[in-house]
C-alpha cells in the first residue's frame, strides 16, 4: 500500500510569504504538481480505503485534505460553492490514491461528499486562523471584523485573487451583519470559536 508524508507546519518552523511577494503565485502551480508526482503508478500500490461506520478513517480524511489543499483553485467559502466540474476534478485525483474493495465507488463517492462538506467549515477555520497569526506577527491589528486587513496574508494554499474575492463577497459582508445584530466580536472570541470547530470536525472523523 502507499503512504504518503503529509508535513504539518510547527510554530516557528513554517515560512510564510506574502503574495504580492516575487515568484510567490508560481508556488501554486508546483504544489499542484507535487500532488501529481506523489500518485502511485501502480495501482496495487493505492491506499487500500476501508469505512469505518460508513465514515473513512483518520489517516484516508488527511489525504483528502492533503490533496484538497494542493488542488484548491476557487473563491470557495463553502462546500456548496465548490462546482460540479471542480469536485469531480478532485474526486478523480483522489481516486488515483486509493483502492477499495466490496464497497461500490458511487458509495465511496458519497462518502467523500459528506466528509468534504463537513471538514470544510474547520479548513475555512483553519485558514482564517493562519492569516491572523500572519498579520499578528508582522504587527497588524485585526479586530475580528475588517477582514480586509487580512488580505496580504494569506495562507500559502491558497491563491491570492480568490482569498480576497472571499473576503469582500462573504467574510466582510456577514462581518458587517454581525455588527448590525449585536456588535462586533472580539479578536479572543473568535479564536475561541475557531479552535472549538476544529475540534469538533476531527472529532468526528477520529472518534466516531
Amino acid at each position: 500500500m502507499a503512504r504518503i508524508t503529509i508535513g504539518r507546519r510547527v510554530r516557528g518552523g513554517s515560512v510564510y510569504r506574502r503574495f504580492d511577494e516575487p515568484n510567490a503565485e508560481s508556488s501554486q502551480g508546483r504544489r499542484r504538481s507535487n500532488v501529481i508526482n506523489h500518485v502511485p503508478h501502480d495501482p496495487s500500490k493505492r491506499t487500500m480505503i476501508t469505512l469505518d461506520g460508513g465514515r473513512f478513517t483518520a489517516t484516508v480524511i488527511l489525504m483528502i485534505i492533503y490533496i484538497f489543499k494542493n488542488k484548491f483553485n476557487g473563491s470557495w467559502t463553502t462546500w456548496n460553492e465548490v462546482n460540479r466540474f471542480a469536485r469531480d476534478e478532485l474526486w478523480a485525483l483522489s481516486k488515483a490514491f486509493f483502492q477499495w474493495e466490496v464497497v461500490s465507488d458511487v458509495l465511496v463517492r458519497e462518502v467523500w461528499e459528506d466528509s468534504m462538506r463537513k471538514l470544510y467549515p474547520g479548513l475555512m477555520s483553519m485558514a482564517k486562523g493562519e492569516s491572523i497569526k500572519m498579520a499578528q506577527l508582522a504587527g497588524v491589528e485585526f479586530n475580528g471584523s475588517d477582514f480586509s486587513v487580512l488580505k496580504p496574508y494569506n495562507p500559502e494554499w491558497i491563491e491570492s485573487s480568490y482569498r480576497k474575492d472571499m473576503i469582500d463577497r462573504v467574510w466582510n459582508t456577514k462581518s458587517k451583519l454581525w455588527k448590525h445584530h449585536g456588535g462586533s466580536i472580539a479578536i479572543s472570541q473568535l479564536k475561541r470559536r475557531l479552535v472549538r470547530c476544529l475540534i469538533f470536525t476531527f472529532s468526528v472523523f477520529t472518534f466516531s
